[in-house]
């Protein structure tokens, strides 16, 4: 990551500017994406200002923060920008999550509930191979469930690409 600090009317110590690179190195730990990190650290009247923009490959995070000390304006545009990136990340975890939780649910589903299900009846057709891949075919369903005519069995045929995948049911 690469960081660069800016001072705006009044002279960089090497103290404040060693605070402000270990508390923008800790944003390390967030993200291994970020590409660059500049803090601009303003001094107004008797205001501190530190503000950071963060950039990582395909995002951009900003905080400002005003305080009375240099060294808490840091601190609260750190916090700032921790804040905006665990949320970001957070969400994008969040959301793949969601897709498996529905096999969760499945496989998590209390039978002794009777209110939560559902009873319907399924007529299978009874259908040799052949046709039931021309009738998936006319479908636009990706799979077909389907008493095979020849083995008198439950099958299940399933779309994979360009090819068909048949699976037998026990």
């Amino acid at each position: 990551m690469k960081i660069s600090i800016t001072a705006r009317h009044f002279d960089l110590t090497p103290a404040v500017k060693g605070y402000a690179e270990d508390s923008i190195q800790k944003l390390d730990l967030y993200s291994d994406q970020i590409i660059s990190a500049e803090m601009v650290l303003t001094v107004e009247k008797n205001r501190n200002l530190a503000e950071i923009n963060l950039k990582m490959k395909k995002f951009h995070f900003f905080s400002k923060s005003k305080e009375k000390s240099m060294y808490l304006a840091i601190d609260n545009a750190v916090r700032k920008i921790e804040k905006q990136t665990k949320r970001h990340f957070g969400k994008l975890q969040n959301h793949h999550k969601r897709e498996n939780n529905s096999v969760e649910n499945i496989s998590n589903f209390n039978l002794e509930e009777e209110n939560n299900i559902s009873k319907n009846e399924l007529i299978l057709d009874v259908l040799n191979t052949e046709r039931a891949i021309e009738k998936l075919k006319d479908s636009t369903e990706n799979f077909l469930i389907f008493k095979n005519k020849d083995t008198e069995k439950i099958n299940l045929l399933k779309i994979i690409g360009k090819s068909f995948e048949l699976y037998e049911i026990k």
